[in-house]
């Protein structure tokens, strides 16, 4: 469904298909799917893209995107080869010195606080790499535009839409349905959760093989 047909299915359920004026404008129900489809991403990491960064040489410290949730799957931009992750914490315990180590590429990254990551060891001359990562969807611009989520599941929308319009000023029966599409909007996002874990597995498995292994043997000459 795009964003005009989700908000037409959810006006039928509010009881807003007459020809009497609505008590919700269009506005405001987009604000609602909008939220809907930035919180199932946030809580499932579902939406995801590839971007590919410029890392000058000598730079241990990548700041992320804006939209990143966190990455999925890193790799050099030029010759394909992962780079794994790990913990800073690991990289300090092998190398105390890390901050002073450049080579051709890097071969592990780490969080480095919310807006950062860590590589190791830094490009010795400038090289740029690969992400695939979870991210936070941009606004809805048009009734044209569909969810970045599998169409099985644009039904959350809706559900998490109705639930926010019932529950303005809501108090006995009213109450209690909007509690009911947040039940069941809560249910579908824990199957969008399964199916993102899944997708994940398959992301980290194309790019490092066996995803529980360990970081690739340091060899500093």
């Amino acid at each position: 469904m795009n964003r005009g047909e989700m908000r037409t299915r959810l006006l039928a359920a509010l009881g807003e298909t007459g020809a009497y004026l609505s008590r919700f404008a269009d506005e405001e129900l987009n604000l609602y799917l909008d939220d809907a489809h930035m919180d199932i991403a946030e809580k499932t990491g579902v939406v995801t893209r590839t971007v590919v960064l410029d890392v000058p040489a000598d730079q241990h410290f990548v700041t992320l995107p804006d939209d990143c949730l966190y990455p999925l799957a890193v790799r050099d931009e030029n010759d394909g080869s992962p780079i794994d992750p790990t913990t800073w914490v690991w990289i300090d315990g092998i190398d105390r010195l890390w901050i002073r180590r450049s080579r051709s590429r890097p071969w592990v990254f780490s969080s480095w606080g919310m807006k950062e990551i860590l590589i190791y060891p830094a490009y010795n001359v400038a090289g740029q790499i690969n992400m695939q990562m979870a991210v936070i969807p941009q606004p809805f611009t048009s009734d044209a535009d569909v969810p970045d989520i599998p169409e099985d599941y644009h039904q959350a929308l809706v559900y998490y839409a109705n639930y926010q319009a019932l529950i303005k000023d809501a108090d006995g029966p009213r109450l209690g349905r909007a509690l009911r599409q947040l039940q069941y909007y809560m249910e579908m996002v824990s199957d969008v959760g399964d199916y993102a874990n899944s997708r994940h597995e398959g992301i980290r498995t194309s790019i490092y093989g066996n995803s529980l292994r360990n970081p690739a043997r340091m060899e500093m000459g």
